[in-house]
């Protein structure tokens, strides 16, 4: 596994594990090691381990040391955190083997010890929990939360991955897996990248197997992730109508504001020096009002793949205006000196 890791990082990339926290396999030779010291075995998937013995937190840790430590993995994503709880068989007699009474808090202890333990090692390590376990109380532990599952469901990200960003903070907010039908329309493919754009995206297609349009869009997109992550990561987000899947959301910076457009609808503006659209719909027009005279604006608009569509410039009056834009495309404002 180490040589494997490697091989990976030689290549500029990270390596993390995914490991699900509370499950046994019964046929593994832990479950014969921790008989009888499982919260439950009847669970749909696995017995579950009892994090309230000592040894099995033990054991558990030194899973992670060996993955980050031995191995030199970057990262792990520690999932189905929400699984340890009290069954209905779940045995809650006293017992002086057990340093915990409280489920909970034998939980508590074991995520804290497994953060200082991987943080000594490796003080930068990427420790990655996802919906429904996570919250503000779950920082102290991971720097990286993610959505539940909802591959294909572009709509279904944005609200889960909003809704994690809320409870984030300055966490990482990270995408569920990005993926399409690859005979989709190159701009419906594009909606689900574009409803996880204010978000760390997880495109999880075969880069091989998709075509040249789907391609071309995903360098696109990318690319302006890349080239504007200060701003959609640690901007100031604004997300509009919770009760209506958010269909506007807004970060803005002292020099930029990135607007994604997900529904019909009249989007004010704002003055910046730089404004950008996501038109994350399959409208070909966009239409704004703007409250004041903003002044005389570079207009450029890109369709998903790149291509520069219209070049113009405007005034940004008072009123209502509108704009051509290709269904899933992008329109930058520049302010003119």
């Amino acid at each position: 596994m180490k040589e494997f890791v490697q091989s990976v990082q030689a290549v500029g990339m990270k390596f993390m594990m995914w490991y699900s926290v509370p499950f046994c396999g019964k046929k593994s030779k832990a479950y014969q090691q921790f008989r009888g010291k499982f919260l439950t075995e009847n669970h749909r998937w696995a017995p579950v381990f009892d994090p309230r013995f000592p040894e099995v937190r033990a054991y558990l840790i030194s899973k992670y040391v060996q993955a980050i430590g031995t191995w030199g993995m970057d990262g792990l994503k520690l999932d189905f955190i929400d699984d340890f709880m009290v069954y209905p068989e779940t045995n809650m007699d006293p017992d002086p083997t057990r340093d915990f009474t409280s489920v909970i808090e034998a939980v508590d202890r074991l995520l804290t010890d497994v953060a200082q333990a991987l943080q000594t090692i490796k003080p930068h390590v990427a420790l990655e929990f996802r919906q429904k376990y996570i919250g503000p109380g779950m920082r102290q532990f991971g720097n990286m939360f993610r959505a539940f599952d909802c591959p294909h469901d572009g709509v279904t990200n944005r609200v889960r991955t909003t809704d994690v960003r809320l409870l984030a903070g300055s966490s990482a907010t990270h995408s569920d897996m990005i993926t399409w039908h690859y005979e989709e329309d190159v701009e419906v493919a594009a909606l689900q990248v574009l409803n996880a754009m204010f978000s760390v995206l997880q495109i999880s297609v075969r880069l091989a197997e998709i075509p040249e349009d789907h391609l071309a869009m995903i360098k696109f997109y990318t690319h302006y992730w890349l080239e504007n992550q200060v701003t959609l990561m640690q901007g100031n987000f604004i997300p509009t109508d919770p009760l209506a899947n958010y269909p506007l959301i807004r970060v803005d910076s002292e020099q930029k504001i990135v607007l994604g457009v997900y529904g019909n609808q009249v989007v004010g503006l704002d003055q910046r020096h730089y404004l950008d659209i996501l038109n994350a719909t399959l409208n070909h027009q966009l239409v704004y009002t703007c409250e004041q005279d903003f002044g005389n604006y570079q207009v450029q608009v890109y369709d998903c793949q790149g291509q520069l569509t219209l070049e113009e410039y405007r005034r940004l009056n008072p009123g209502v205006g509108s704009i051509e834009v290709p269904a899933s495309g992008l329109i930058r404002l520049t302010k003119m000196n």
